[in-house]
């Protein structure tokens, strides 16, 4: 018995050692996932809390994305496509400054997902797996983590967030119609308030993404209606004025933009909506008022930092009412107070058009678009600057050839300086004088009724002199019976002109083919085909200007479309026994190919399908398009490799587009080389090629041109493969 004891002994110590040991294991275990999750939480706090400083600090620079409506009454290209920017919400990047932490928080919460499943913690590591996600902008693995959370803790605190994070994910998904669902599940979750003004905020907002504004303003009132002390009140009556400013109602802008002070907003806000009713004021012609809110706002100090933009709308209120010379010296303090700003670049910009359209100085508006563009080369108005004085240049340009040129060249390039004064510059007086100038000095050019013609149109459209433009139509109809604008001059007298006889009849037909293949002007011939076609339907030119017509709508004008089968259709609708209607009965039927224009330039022109030569670059000449000059930098043409065994060489004609940087901007095949994949590898390399617009012809940029890509197979540097031998 005695030698049982210590063994009796022993086993009492274990049995009262084995609970304690337990419950050590226990604590230990529940304090190791426990901290797992506090680190998680620990990261994922940091770095929202992180977030939304920078949020806020972003917040405090964001601009409103629009422009000094300072000159309206000049309705150019480019101009007036700042008004419909509006303001948007600046978007958001894709780098995190936070990203590390909320990789440690997703890495810890992970740990508790993997380790202890059955944890108290798993929802909470759910929701920062989602939310961390969704903070560094992986959408779709947010939405993963979202609906795991949803479908395995349904009664989980965290649901209403994360149906609603589950809709932003969406959202930024641009999948409106699953974002729309989510935000309806917030709205749905009983008792609970928790984010349900945003899911209707956001309602709005998917509604306003769709440029459904009348929808749009009628969410965001809902929204106001039901939850009036909601944070995002005042960003919704924001809205509601943004809206109404998208939908040209300015005064209704105004007035919705007053009402953004009546919600509380914070400074930002307030001064957002300021800034957007004094806008709307302006566009809605009342200039006092306007200028009175950018006053207001300019002398506020809590905005001295958005001091330039407010002074550019202080500029803008002042040129509209008249004050030239304080809106120009409003510029000029904006450029010495704010440089090497998008403010200085627009105030250049701004004051360069003062000085064109209304001081009609060209040197010193060059002088101040070329200072725009150097100002700040980023600047939304840099390129638009860089366009304006390549134009004022373009016009010294034709000034000093126009010096040095007489007869059909001299007719050419003051026609061009006219077009240039019209259309580019908006000097409509300057242009009429160079029109009426070119008869006078060049009365037998093919340019004199085509300038005449144009100098109606602005006597008519743009000065509403109705009895000048008159005059001019006559003039044509009497001058130039010939011309194809002596038809439409006769259309607008409401006369008939005498050119009934076949011999005048076949004059016109071969002007129209002179308009199209000599002088590259497909709309013009196109107009007079129309008229030869309407006007003497039983005539033998009939069907061929018919044909014409069709060809040029099909090769030029609407290649893409179906314009050409239907202008085709009614050939062989119309003169079913033609050879016209079986030409285009064979066109119903091909594809557009170069193979297909000798037999059409036969019909077109009446010439010998012996002279036409697709791989002779003089034959498309006759289409219309210069040669390109050599490129100052070729695009490199990168050889299809399935295609090097086979070793083709040769070249592909495209038809390029030049614009007034020599960039090349459109390519198209013309001459194919009968495989799709090097005609797109010279499509490529056309693409990536530049030329020195400095050395060509002003007049020709920004238009068509022919030039050729060379391709060969690259040279081996090993052994040549040949299938089926060796390895």
């Amino acid at each position: 018995m005695r030698a049982m004891l210590p063994a009796i002994r022993n086993g009492l110590k274990l049995s009262l050692a084995l609970p304690v040991l337990s419950l050590y294991f226990l604590l230990n275990s529940t304090c190791v996932y426990y901290n797992t999750f506090y680190y998680a939480e620990k990261y994922f706090e940091q770095a929202e809390e992180n977030q939304k400083k920078r949020e806020k600090q972003a917040q405090g620079q964001q601009q409103p994305q629009s422009y000094p409506p300072t000159g309206r009454q000049y309705p150019q290209k480019g101009y007036e496509e700042g008004y419909q920017k509006g303001y948007q919400p600046q978007p958001r990047t894709s780098y995190n400054p936070d990203r590390e932490l909320y990789e440690k928080a997703i890495k810890k919460a992970s740990k508790v997902l993997a380790f202890h499943p059955k944890s108290k913690y798993v929802d909470d590591a759910l929701y920062i797996i989602g939310k961390s996600y969704y903070s560094m902008e992986e959408y779709q693995k947010a939405d993963r983590k979202f609906k795991e959370l949803v479908v395995n803790f349904p009664k989980s605190e965290f649901i209403p967030k994360a149906y609603f994070y589950m809709g932003m994910s969406h959202f930024h998904l641009e999948d409106y119609a699953k974002a729309q669902e989510a935000y309806g599940e917030v709205l749905k979750i009983p008792k609970k308030k928790e984010l349900k003004d945003q899911a209707s905020f956001m309602l709005a907002e998917i509604a306003y993404k769709e440029q459904d504004y009348p929808k749009a303003i009628k969410l965001y009132q809902q929204m106001l209606s039901q939850y009036r002390k909601s944070e995002k009140s005042a960003q919704a009556q924001l809205q509601i004025g943004e809206c109404h400013f998208q939908l040209e109602d300015y005064q209704a802008a105004a007035a919705a933009f007053e009402i953004v002070e009546k919600h509380h907003p914070d400074t930002e806000t307030y001064y957002l909506a300021k800034f957007r009713r004094g806008e709307s004021l302006y566009l809605s012609g009342r200039q006092e008022p306007g200028l009175a809110v950018f006053q207001k706002l300019g002398e506020d100090e809590r905005y001295f930092h958005h001091q330039a933009a407010v002074r550019l709308k202080i500029a803008a209120g002042e040129h509209q009412l008249g004050r030239q010379d304080r809106a120009m010296k409003t510029y000029e303090e904006v450029i010495e107070s704010h440089p090497r700003t998008e403010e200085s670049a627009r105030a250049y910009y701004e004051l360069g058009r003062i000085y064109q359209l209304e001081l009609l100085d060209l040197t010193r508006a060059k002088e101040m678009f070329d200072k725009c563009k150097t100002e700040k080369p980023s600047s939304d108005v840099a390129n638009e600057a860089l366009a304006r004085s390549a134009e004022i240049a373009k016009l010294k340009s034709y000034r000093e050839q126009l010096a040095d040129s007489l007869g059909e060249a001299g007719a050419e390039t003051q026609f061009l300086l006219a077009e240039a004064l019209l259309l580019d510059m908006g000097q409509p007086d300057s242009a009429l004088q160079e029109y009426i100038d070119l008869v006078e000095r060049e009365p037998e050019s093919n340019y004199a009724p085509k300038a005449l013609y144009a100098a109606a149109y602005i006597y008519k459209e743009l000065k509403g002199d109705t009895a000048e433009a008159v005059d001019l139509y006559q003039r044509i109809a009497q001058e130039y019976p010939l011309s194809e604008y002596a038809l439409v001059a006769a259309d607008s007298l409401g006369i008939e002109l005498a050119i009934a006889d076949s011999l005048n009849l076949g004059a016109l037909f071969e002007h129209a083919q002179d308009l199209l293949f000599n002088r590259g002007e497909p709309d013009s011939a196109l107009l007079l085909l129309f008229e030869v076609e309407a006007r003497f339907p039983q005539s033998e030119y009939a069907p061929q200007a018919a044909f014409t017509r069709a060809w040029i709508v099909d090769t030029y004008l609407f290649p893409e479309d179906s314009s050409g089968v239907y202008a085709y259709q009614e050939i062989v609708d119309k003169y079913p026994d033609t050879e016209f209607a079986q030409a285009a009965r064979n066109r119903l039927g091909l594809t557009r190919k170069t193979s297909d224009l000798a037999a059409e330039y036969t019909l077109i022109e009446g010439g010998d399908t012996t002279t036409f030569n697709p791989e002779d670059t003089t034959t498309y000449s006759k289409l219309g398009y210069p040669m390109a000059p050599e490129p100052l930098r070729a695009g490199v043409f990168v050889y299809p490799e399935e295609l090097i065994d086979y070793e083709y060489r040769g070249k592909v004609l495209l038809k390029i587009f030049i614009d007034t940087f020599g960039q090349v901007k459109e390519a198209e095949v013309l001459g194919s080389s009968d495989s799709d994949l090097i005609d797109q590898a010279a499509i490529d390399a056309a693409l990536k090629t530049t030329f020195d617009f400095h050395r060509m012809d002003p007049k020709e940029l920004n238009g068509y041109f022919l030039h050729q890509v060379k391709f060969e197979p690259p040279e081996r540097k090993g052994p040549r493969y040949e299938p089926g031998v060796g390895p």
